[in-house]
């Protein structure tokens, strides 16, 4: 039977080494896997793990689409990140922008999740298999049935 261990940055990097996922720690100690173009999704992506709060034992996995959206689209954005929301657990969608004055925004998929209480490393990569293929499915869905 799996031990709850306290969670480190040890059990991110086995999961990553145990996916085969190349990988790139930025200034911040964040982890980000580059996904290349496929043409079922329509854009590259980029995985980001990020560790987070008091303990560092928040992790947050952000998912974010090499499609820039324009302020054109963005209602039509918020409409299909709200229906994504309504139907499915996760990961969040939500329309980024980082001034109301910019040309154009991007789509992040997110979800955290709290491992203060600890945690064994077979659920630690389920959790981290679950949203690495609901980000991808957010976009091949966008793609097939959204024209996105």
């Amino acid at each position: 039977m799996p031990t709850v261990e306290t969670f480190s940055e040890e059990m991110l990097r086995s999961y990553l080494a145990s996916r085969l996922l190349a990988y790139q720690v930025d200034q911040q100690g964040d982890y980000r896997v580059t996904l290349p173009y496929a043409e079922e999704l329509g854009c590259s992506l980029d995985l980001w793990f990020l560790i987070g709060g008091r303990d560092r034992q928040i992790l947050s996995v952000r998912a974010v689409g090499h499609r820039p959206i324009p302020r054109a689209e963005w209602s039509r954005a918020l409409e299909l990140c709200n229906e994504w929301n309504r139907d499915r657990r996760w990961p969040k969608a939500y329309l980024f922008v980082r001034d109301p004055a910019d040309p154009e925004g991007a789509i992040f998929l997110e979800e955290n999740i709290d491992l203060a209480p600890g945690i064994h490393q077979e659920l630690l990569d389920d959790w981290l298999d679950t949203m690495r293929s609901a980000s991808l499915e957010f976009w091949r869905w966008g793609r097939a049935e959204k024209g996105l």
